[in-house]
C-alpha cells in the first residue's frame, strides 16, 4: 500500500505529499460567465454586453457548462427556470 498525504492549498517546498489548490470564487464566476450564451437581441438593445472568452490559466478554454435562454419552454434541459418572460436553461 502506498500512502500519499493530501493537503488543501499551497505547502512548504519540503512537503512530501500532494497539495491541491482549488479555483477562487472569482475565477469560478468568470468561468461560469464565459459559458453564458447571450441572446443577440439583448446585445442589440444594450441590455447586456456580449461576453468575451475567458482565457483561463492554460490558454483558451471551452465552456464546461453551457447556459442558454429562450422565449419558449425547452423540450429537453437539465435545468430550466422561467424569469421575466424568458426561459434560462442548462444542457
Amino acid at each position: 500500500m502506498i500512502r500519499i498525504p493530501v493537503a488543501l492549498g499551497v505547502r512548504e517546498p519540503d512537503f512530501d505529499g500532494l497539495a491541491v489548490q482549488t479555483r477562487s470564487v472569482a475565477e469560478i464566476l468568470l468561468t461560469t460567465a464565459a459559458s453564458i450564451a447571450v441572446p443577440p437581441e439583448d446585445v442589440d438593445t444594450d441590455l447586456v454586453e456580449e461576453r468575451a472568452d475567458f482565457p483561463g490559466t492554460l490558454g483558451p478554454m471551452q465552456p464546461i457548462l453551457k447556459i442558454h435562454s429562450s422565449s419558449n419552454a425547452p423540450d429537453r434541459a437539465n435545468v430550466a427556470v422561467q424569469h421575466g418572460g424568458w426561459w434560462v436553461l442548462c444542457r
